[in-house]
Formats: structure tokens, sequence, C-alpha cells
């Protein structure tokens, strides 16, 4: 056990020695624009018309929310994460019909460039990558898109600032040329690109945000809603960007914990989940397999952290039923009463409620993004 605790001690400096490192290299950090706690107008018109008596009548067909499930390529390999050796539509068949009975509509994709590095994108890739969309559009599938490089610490082989503008700028070609199938198939993107998983921290080399930020942003259509993965991210925008993006916490264990995007006690937390309702956003608990040294993780504490953050979507690939049942799998039996949901200003449609109460896996399911 002190073994165990060393290691996460270590990895937890390391991964915040990293944030600190990535941050440094923008040379400047601009703050996060102030927001009030409430949105006074949005972008779209809000559509309060659907009427429904009971959670039988609930809209599950909406492709822009609720729960996700999470696939990979590698793009000029046949093969879904890098290094798995499993082909990538094995790897997308299993998931979906992993996932089908639960009604899922969006999955997460990850896009590995590793391939190319240091070098141009290949045509070749490209039309992989246009098979492959189409794939989830045969499926009635929508994608929270995310490209990434990077796969385990002490990676040699990474690109740098320059390679990741140059793929951007390859990328934004193909994205305008194939409009029609990238907007039936894209639901909303990650900045990813730097470091481990696209996840900002652990790159082979020092990146430029801001560079990274303005090549992105630059590359995806302006109606798609972007997001990055911390709070530091968020500032080192400049303010004509921070506009387009909202944040995915990919730790969402309901208290506060090192490995989280920012602490409910951090003196910004209100400033960040502010700018959250503005945007869209998204989260994740971390794989099922990995909560054996994770204790306190429980359903209310995650609901909130959901709720805070206004969460679009949520995965339902991590901590349901991979490799065993998780936490996602016994919510379906734990229950959060009326009396709750009042008690921790939770929002909810009195309609979905049985008997007074309803799981805290329908709740996820039926109120995220709404």
């Amino acid at each position: 056990m002190k073994r165990v605790k060393k290691i996460v001690v270590a990895a937890t400096f390391a991964v915040v020695l990293a944030l600190c490192l990535l941050c440094s290299c923008t040379g400047k950090m601009y703050g996060i624009k102030e927001y009030d706690a409430t949105p006074t107008q949005f972008a779209y018109d809000v559509d309060d018309s659907i009427a429904f008596n009971d959670i039988f009548d609930s809209p599950v067909d909406n492709k822009s929310r609720g729960f996700r499930g999470e696939t990979y390529i590698t793009l000029g390999r046949n093969e879904a994460y890098p290094g798995s050796g499993e082909p990538y539509l094995k790897k997308l068949e299993k998931e979906y019909d992993r996932l089908q009975s639960d009604g899922i509509k969006l999955m997460q994709v990850y896009v590995y460039l590793i391939e190319y590095y240091n070098t141009d994108i290949p045509q070749s890739a490209f039309d992989q990558l246009t098979d492959y969309l189409e794939e989830f559009t045969k499926r009635d599938i929508k994608i929270l898109l995310r490209f990434a490089y990077e796969t385990y610490d002490g990676q040699k082989k990474g690109p740098r600032t320059k390679d990741i503008q140059r793929h951007c700028l390859q990328l934004k070609g193909y994205i305008e040329k194939n409009a029609e199938l990238f907007d039936r198939s894209v639901y909303a993107a990650q900045m990813g690109l730097i470091g481990l998983w696209g996840e900002g921290h652990g790159s082979a080399h020092r990146l430029d945000v801001y560079k990274v930020a303005q090549a992105f942003a630059d590359m995806i259509p302006e109606d798609v809603p972007l997001m990055v993965r911390t709070p530091q991210m968020l500032e080192a925008m400049p303010h004509d960007l921070q506009s387009r993006f909202g944040m995915h916490e990919d730790y969402v264990i309901g208290f506060d914990d090192p490995w989280v995007a920012i602490a409910t006690t951090d003196k910004k937390y209100q400033s960040v989940i502010n700018k959250c309702k503005y945007a869209v956003t998204d989260g994740e608990m971390p794989w099922g397999r990995a909560n054996v040294s994770i204790d306190g993780i429980n359903l209310t504490g995650v609901v909130k952290t959901c709720v805070d953050f206004g969460m679009t979507s949520f995965s339902l690939a991590h901590n349901y039923t991979e490799e065993g049942e998780h936490y996602l799998k016994k919510w379906q039996t734990e229950f959060l009463t009326e009396e709750a949901l009042i008690k921790n200003k939770f929002p909810y449609n009195p309609a979905l409620l049985v008997d007074g109460k309803i799981s805290g896996f329908d709740y996820l399911k039926y109120h995220l993004g709404y």
C-alpha cells in the first residue's frame, strides 16, 4: 500500500509539474474573462416546446448531448489505439455493440497522428479518415473529435509546435474540402494535440499552447464547439478566442484531488464554472479498472461536478462495464431523491422522477445538456 501511495504521489507531482511547464511555455497568461453565473442570452434559440409526462416519453435521440462511447484510429495503420494491434474498425464495432443498448448517439473519437509526427500527412491518410467518418454516419452517431499524438510516458517521438501548425493547416484544407461530411459526422472538437492522449501534459517537446490554440481554432469551422483540458490552457488563450472554448474535465471523481482540473476551493473555481456555462463542456470518470486506489467517489459529488460545469456529454466508456462493472453501472440502482436534488440545487425535471426519486444513472442520462 505504501508503495502504491508513493507511486501516486510521484505521478501527481509529475502531472502538476508538466502543467506548470506547459503554461510557462506560452510566455503570457491572459486570464479568464469574467462571466455572470447564469447566461442571459444564447447563440441559438432554446426550444422548450417538447412536452412529456414521464420518463418513458423523454427525448433520447438528441445527437448533441448525453452519454457517449469512445474509440480510436491511428492514421496510416490498420490500428485503433497506437500499439494495440487491434484493427480500428473492429474496435469501433466492439464499442458500438457494447453501448448500443444504452442508446448512445455520441462517440468520442481519438485520431492519432503519431505516424506523421514530423512529416506531412499524406493523401492516403486523409482517404482513410474519410472512410472512417462515413462509418459513423452509417450508424447515425455524432463524433466528439480529438486529434492526438503521444500515448505513453517517456515517448521520444512527438511533434514540435511547427509540426502541429503544419498538420492543422493540412487538416483545415481537408475539412473545407469535405465540409458536408464533417458537418454530418462531427458534433464538437477537443483541442488535444498536446501531450499524452492530447491532455496537455507529458509532451516529448515543449510546445507553445498559444500557437497551437490559434492553429486549432483556425482549423475547425466556427460553428463547431471547441474545448480544452484545463483552466490553465484556457487562460493561455487570447480573449478573442476564449469565447469559442469550453472545457473537458477528464477526471470526474466528485471531490478535490490534485488530478482534477480545478479544485472547488480554488479562488478561480467560480470563474471557471461560470465560463463553462457559456460553452459546450463534457467530462468523464477515470477508467473503472483504476478505481481500486480511489476512495471517496460518490454519486452526489460526481453529479455536482457535472452540474457545476454544465456538462453536455459524459463518457459511458469509462467506469461503466469495461472489464467488469463499475460506478456508473452501480448507480443504475443508487437513487437521488427529490429532497436530495433540491438540497444540492441540482436542476431536474419532476416528470422524470418515479416515486419521488431517480437513479443516478438516469439523472445523468436525461439531464446532461439540458
